[in-house]
């Protein structure tokens, strides 16, 4: 299942962790915008925590909506957003980065496990490379995608190996195309030296193509970022 925008896809199955909240109150029910977190497993027997976000109009009736409560399964289609959060508190992320559900309806008969992100864009920042204890190149990639209102949402990706190294090189502008999932990380930031744990949420890259002109890469890697 995926969203009608085709620079910005999601496919995922996962089960709601939380019973979900009204946001947004309207008059009619199909209006009317709910969140709640979704767990979805990796194959590694992990798994990622995601901030879901849908309206009433996914659901035909009232009764197929209540059906999307705690413990359920749920199948969706939508898209990657990004949205500034001006009245926050100091602990809190300064921008929302969530699912936003355009289609949903419970897994039943039961579909395979899925988590697929489909982004096209232009890198909005210059990459930033670290290296991990094990030598592995790990590079983080922020990618404006526009959302079709001339604005567009700022989606930060991570890129490892052979892919960072491709995504090292691309200048802020570059256009790429990005394959990969959605995936919740924690981390600790120290704010007045006492330490808080914080949930990113960013798509890990498995593939990534980019328009190389003007982009000097070795040929090796040009391969890898699907140039010629």
């Amino acid at each position: 299942m995926q969203s009608e925008n085709r620079e910005n896809t999601v496919g995922i199955v996962g089960v709601i962790a939380d019973t979900p909240k009204t946001i947004l109150k309207a008059p009619e029910w199909k209006k009317e915008i709910y969140e709640t977190t979704i767990i979805v497993p990796r194959k590694s027997g992990n798994e990622d925590r995601l901030i879901l976000q849908y309206s009433g109009s996914v659901a035909a009736t009232k009764k197929q909506l209540a059906r999307f409560k705690k413990g359920a399964e749920v199948l969706i289609g939508g898209k990657v957003k990004t949205q500034n959060v001006f009245d926050r508190k100091p602990t809190a992320p300064s921008v929302k980065i969530y699912i936003e559900a355009e289609v949903m309806a419970i897994n039943e008969p039961p579909a395979d496990q899925q988590n697929e992100v489909m982004l096209k864009g232009n890198v909005c920042k210059e990459p930033v490379m670290r290296t991990t204890s094990k030598g592995v190149h790990v590079v983080s990639l922020m990618v404006a995608v526009s959302n079709g209102k001339s604005k567009a949402d700022f989606i930060p990706c991570i890129c490892w190996g052979e892919v960072a190294d491709v995504a090292a090189a691309l200048p802020k502008g570059t256009y790429v195309e990005v394959l990969g999932r959605m995936q919740s990380r924690e981390f600790k930031k120290y704010i007045d030296d006492v330490p808080h744990l914080m949930t990113a949420y960013e798509v890990t890259v498995a593939q990534l193509g980019a328009d190389l002109d003007g982009v000097e890469l070795p040929e090796e890697l040009k391969a890898a970022a699907g140039g010629e």
